[in-house]
């Protein structure tokens, strides 16, 4: 592990330290892909999940402590989401030969309960607001509703049911392939999201078990899809693992049925999305085939970049902290800090200037102001053009 304290800076705006920096290895020592990472709720383990199967238990510092089991057959686990039941959490994974698997992290290596789907293998998962419900999707375009106090399917909803649209009517048409990422609505228990390879992400009720929205353009990959319920509304976060594209992050205010934001970001292919605030503060952080990258959607500029612009498969997030895994190594950044120091700056810059006759040569050396942020995005966009 590498040593505590090491900067991680590439951004002129937010200075990131690196906190943790751990190698995923197996048992016998040999290097292991991370797929997909995951927080805990309380935000004391961090799950990754790895190609041959096997889910690995971090603290916040990064040290593992657990390995759990998929099973003897071997297969990325794609998909991982945390949950409570009687004080207690339990991890809940896929496998990719239609299993899910439910975990309890002092119970041993094992599974506590197992959810065989009928279709071959699960792509996706996640668990609604008030983790009553946990929606589960396969090869079929079909989501599997599991009653999570049974662990038992109580519903099916089917992407495949299409319905003609008439301009009478507000529903919309089902996905016409496979369905590849699901989230459910952050507020709403009775709305599910989901993203599929035919470029739509399509907003579903459960109850009437058909789509009544569908936004274009964007496909989603298991963890490239988010929801999240902010002070103007419920916004929809995408990204796409499309080549050639300059914008693979596009945010949707779902009230106002219209895009807030398309992120530039040339040619990277989207492994992870997920946006939370920090600091006041709303931002996207994503993973890709060109590193790990911050932006404020507020201001929809971009704050940081891991001065690593590897690829990154994957990654996780708390109001604090963010981590990237990639072909054998999982890091922790503290954006907290980061975020905190600058907005601070920012502070001491504007009493400055009210209250003293600095120049604005010198103010700039604190912090860009808002305006000259801007053109310096502007140039930075152009140049990669």
């Amino acid at each position: 592990m590498a040593s505590r304290g090491s900067p991680a800076r590439a951004s002129a705006l937010w200075n990131v330290e690196e906190i943790f920096r751990d190698k995923a290895l197996s048992d016998d020592g040999k290097p292991l892909p991370v797929h997909c990472l995951r927080w805990s709720e309380s935000k004391q383990f961090l799950a990754s999940g790895h190609s041959d199967g096997e889910i690995q238990l971090r603290l916040p510092d990064g040290l593992c402590t657990t390995t759990l089991s998929s099973g003897s057959r071997p297969g990325p686990v794609s998909s991982m989401r945390w949950l409570m039941e009687d004080d207690k959490e339990l991890l809940v994974a896929d496998t990719p030969w239609g299993r899910v698997n439910v975990f309890h992290p002092e119970n041993g290596r094992s599974p506590v309960d197992i959810i065989d789907l009928p279709d071959e293998g699960s792509v996706a998962l996640d668990v609604d607001c008030g983790q009553k419900c946990l929606a589960a999707i396969g090869k079929s375009r079909v989501a599997h509703i599991i009653d999570i106090a049974t662990m038992q399917p109580m519903a099916q909803l089917d992407f495949a049911k299409h319905r003609s649209l008439e301009p009478s009517m507000s529903l919309t048409a089902g996905h016409s392939i496979r369905v590849s990422a699901v989230k459910w609505h952050p507020t709403h228990r009775d709305l599910l999201i989901t993203g599929s390879w035919d470029n739509t992400i399509q907003v579903w009720d459960t109850r009437k078990k058909e789509s009544i929205k569908v936004f274009y353009g964007m496909n989603a990959g298991p963890d490239c899809l988010d929801a999240v319920d902010t002070p103007t509304g419920v916004w929809i976060v995408v990204g796409t693992n499309t080549a050639l594209s300059k914008h693979p992050i596009r945010v949707w205010d779902l009230s106002m049925d219209k895009i807030l934001h398309e992120v530039h970001w040339p040619d990277c292919r989207i492994s992870s999305v997920s946006c939370m605030p920090i600091v006041g503060q709303q931002v996207v952080f994503a993973t890709g085939s060109d590193g790990s990258r911050i932006w404020d959607l507020g201001t929809r500029k971009e704050v940081w970049r891991c001065a690593e612009n590897t690829p990154a498969w994957c990654g996780a997030t708390t109001q604090s902290v963010v981590c990237r895994g990639s072909a054998n190594e999982i890091v922790g950044f503290d954006v907290n800090s980061g975020a905190s120091l600058r907005q601070n700056v920012r502070h001491e810059t504007r009493t400055m200037s009210r209250n003293t006759r600095a120049s604005p040569i010198g103010l700039a050396c604190l912090a860009l102001a808002p305006t000259e942020l801007a053109a310096s995005e502007s140039e930075s966009e152009s140049s990669d053009r």
